[in-house]
């Protein structure tokens, strides 16, 4: 029997980041776990935790996630329990004030911003770049079609 559980919950105050931990197990008949492995994601302030579950859900349902990368068993991982994902919510319900979501908006906005500076300035500076090559690349064949004539 394959089971997926959240086994870890860990709240980044600073940033609202909610850090889980999976243990992907397979079990034998008597419930023990013959062996496991780890699955992680990061929920941010402004995740939509129906959709993450959907996600998580749909890539381990998929097949192609095993229990243990390391061990080579081939035993694929089951998806998580929807009951299992409400302790995500009840952390998220007290992690994601409306301050911290705030907050996180504010700080991705201004990661946008930095970024589309960053890529202004790259293309600027890529600008005048070929432009600079483009003049002495004139004046180089001025000064051989010059120097031919002579």
């Amino acid at each position: 029997m394959n089971k997926t559980v959240i086994k870890d919950l860990h709240v980044d105050l600073e940033t609202g980041d909610i850090h889980v931990l999976m243990h992907k197990r397979v079990l034998d008949d008597q419930g023990n776990v013959v062996v496991q492995g780890n699955h992680r994601v990061v929920i941010h302030p402004d995740t939509d935790l129906d959709a993450t579950a959907r996600v998580i859900n749909d890539h381990l349902a998929s097949g192609q996630v095993p229990v243990d990368h390391t061990s080579g068993a081939t035993a694929k991982a089951a998806p998580v329990d929807l009951a299992e994902w409400e302790k995500v919510r009840a952390h998220a319900k007290l992690a994601h004030t409306p301050e911290v979501k705030a907050r996180w908006k504010k700080q991705q906005e201004a990661r946008l911003a930095e970024q589309l500076i960053r890529e202004a300035l790259a293309r600027e500076s890529a600008a005048k770049a070929q432009a600079d090559a483009e003049t002495k690349f004139q004046a180089a064949v001025a000064a051989a079609v010059k120097a031919q004539a002579a």
